[in-house]
């Protein structure tokens, strides 16, 4: 059974990941695009050849499945009225502004019965994928995360859209702390230090004592994102660099297979897939709204008061 499909949101994400590879899947009918300025939409419908929609609910009508590509601001209430229509649900990282946002979000998906997920790219990531089996086997005792990518230099990619104004935490931290969770569990304690503007420090201590820590800088002058991973313990020293930019087409589309596969009931939950879970989403926001805290002044413990959401 090929599933309708559409993309909300007609920025550069969606035009470079979300509208090709779902225009690509073969299990997959793509059918609209819906964007809040209609000649937007237009534009990208035309670029695409499928019909454009500024109307939510008209295109609701028409789908199965939304791949929601707007901001973190703007997402849940799209995506809220998608599940509300029984529409299944791709959503872009963070899932919403903070766990508040996620934790509603996760309830109301929840209340609907419609299957969702949140797209973190570097768990779908083929160039990883072997080498994340391979150590998520292991407990590790700590993890050392490095991240350089020219994403907030004048005139990058990314520089004037809303990441640049959010930030590392919210653009970067994300994809951090989603890998380290998924390695050594949820993290129990947050610090986090922004010791020069594009910069971020991260120090992550897992509830099962592994401890994280992730250096950020997102003003390298690289011609890709670089990404140095060293896991130790138990006299296990692992590591990972990323040999090229990832491939997001393809990450894209291996997330997709999973959450199509649980839309048919032919696949069970994988451990991906439940890290790319709403409720993941909710104990993610949590850790990230501490460390936000933190980089704004405000006195805080560093611990991390996890809400309990509904499960999706």
């Amino acid at each position: 059974m090929t599933l309708r499909a559409a993309v909300l949101g007609t920025g550069s994400w969606a035009r470079k990941i979300h509208l090709p590879a779902l225009a690509a899947h073969p299990q997959v009918d793509l059918v609209g695009v819906w964007g809040r300025r209609g000649d937007t939409a237009w534009a990208v419908g035309d670029e695409f050849a499928i019909p454009a929609y500024d109307d939510l609910e008209r295109l609701l009508a028409t789908v199965d499945l939304v791949s929601v590509a707007v901001t973190p601001q703007a997402q849940p209430a799209l995506a809220a009225a998608a599940a509300r229509a029984g529409v299944h649900l791709v959503l872009e990282k963070p899932a919403a502004e903070d766990a508040l946002g996620c934790e509603a979000l996760a309830a109301a998906v929840a209340s609907t019965g419609v299957q969702s997920t949140v797209f973190l790219s570097r768990l779908w990531d083929p160039a990883r994928r072997e080498w994340l089996d391979a150590v998520s086997a292991h407990r590790w005792r700590a993890i050392r995360y490095g991240w350089m990518s020219a994403g907030m230099r004048p005139g990058s990619p990314g520089a004037g859209d809303w990441r640049r104004e959010a930030g590392p935490l919210i653009d970067v931290g994300p994809h951090i702390i989603g890998l380290a969770e998924y390695l050594a569990g949820p993290v129990a304690t947050i610090r986090a230090e922004a010791p020069a503007h594009g910069r971020l420090d991260l120090r992550l201590t897992h509830a099962d004592g592994c401890e994280t820590v992730a250096v950020v800088d997102l003003l390298a002058d690289v011609t890709c994102t670089n990404e140095d991973i060293t896991l130790s313990g138990d006299g296990r020293v692992r590591g990972y660099r990323n040999p090229e930019a990832v491939d997001f087409v393809a990450a894209y589309t291996g997330m997709l297979d999973d959450l199509l596969g649980r839309v048919r009931g032919t696949r069970a939950t994988s451990s991906r897939g439940a890290a790319c879970s709403l409720e993941s989403a909710v104990t993610m926001a949590a850790v990230i709204d501490e460390a936000r805290s933190q980089l704004r002044g405000d006195r805080g413990t560093g611990g991390v008061a996890t809400p309990t959401p509904a499960r999706t």
